[in-house]
């Protein structure tokens, strides 16, 4: 089954290398085709088209959903002229044309993020694959076997030495308490899409922070950005921090004092309500794109 997304002006390229997704890989040296599994359907993907291989599923509501991944409502070239300008921006939006924003299944994108704690974006792409090996559902395709994310019962029951084979480290506790908080029902990430950011971002972390460990300000922002369409959140990492203080501090009168401390949940706050501030409604946009510029500016520096 083939769906047309060229009325997306979409760049699978930009898109799923621009560390909002994990799972996804190119086929040929060009990285014009990708390849990756939403929910139980195997996806190639191109500039025009996504094309389902799985065997077993061909029903138009899981064309539907597969459609949704990719956000068909947002009308990306509305969304970009609405962001305020500044010459790095516009130069990122220039060189990254076709970057979307994702609609990520909310508990996936969320242990993903939990994986990519301290983790640079090779071995995420490992562990969540190991996870998805060991604990996820085989998927038969006309391109090969592949697996569904697991479930928050298979991760809420597995044991430490399985976790631990899959190299995600320290990370297993996260995993393990976040899936035990989702199988009770203690948390439903679905039912956060009718919140506001702010509240949804709250009971993220309030229901998901233990003494020792949880899901922080960062990993809730991604979950929010990229699975549950707050096109306002703005995560913050070492990049983000990066390209604050080169580009943006003194434009939005940021202390210097406050970028040369470490990213406490405070000085997180402070930095990303300010962007929020200043990208307004569509900030998320803004950030993948100044991350994706930033990443790839120091890259090639090197």
């Amino acid at each position: 089954m083939d769906l047309d997304v060229s009325a997306l002006k979409f760049n699978p390229s930009y898109t799923f290398d621009c560390g909002q997704a994990f799972r996804w890989r190119p086929v040929d040296s060009q990285k014009s085709i990708w390849v990756g599994a939403i929910g139980r359907s195997v996806i190639s993907v191109t500039r025009d088209r996504v094309r389902i291989h799985s065997q077993e599923v061909h029903a138009q509501h899981h064309s539907d959903k597969v459609l949704d991944y990719f956000t068909p409502e947002d009308d990306l070239d509305s969304i970009l002229e609405r962001l305020p300008k500044d010459e790095f921006l516009s130069g990122a939006i220039r060189e990254f044309p076709g970057l979307r924003i994702l609609t990520q299944d909310p508990w996936e994108c969320l242990v993903s993020f939990v994986c990519s704690i301290n983790k640079n974006i090779p071995a995420i792409k490992l562990a969540i694959e190991n996870l998805c090996d060991r604990f996820g559902d085989p998927i038969s395709s006309d391109i090969g076997i592949y697996h569904t994310f697991p479930s928050p019962e298979a991760l809420a029951n597995a044991k430490q030495s399985d976790l631990l084979s899959c190299k995600v480290g320290f990370r297993w506790k996260y995993i393990k308490y976040i899936a035990m908080k989702i199988q009770s029902g203690e948390l439903n990430l679905e039912s956060l899409r009718n919140l506001s950011y702010e509240d949804a971002r709250q009971a993220i972390v309030s229901k998901l922070s233990g003494r020792t460990f949880g899901v922080g300000p960062k990993v809730a922002d991604c979950a929010l950005l990229f699975s549950l369409h707050k096109t306002n959140a703005f995560p913050i990492d070492v990049w983000m921090s990066r390209c604050i203080r080169e580009h943006y501090a003194s434009m939005l009168r940021i202390e210097k004092t406050v970028l040369k401390k470490s990213l406490t949940p405070r000085t997180y706050a402070l930095l990303s309500g300010t962007m929020r501030l200043h990208f307004g409604k569509y900030a998320g946009y803004a950030q993948q794109y100044l991350y994706m510029k930033t990443r790839t500016d120091s890259l090639y520096s090197r």
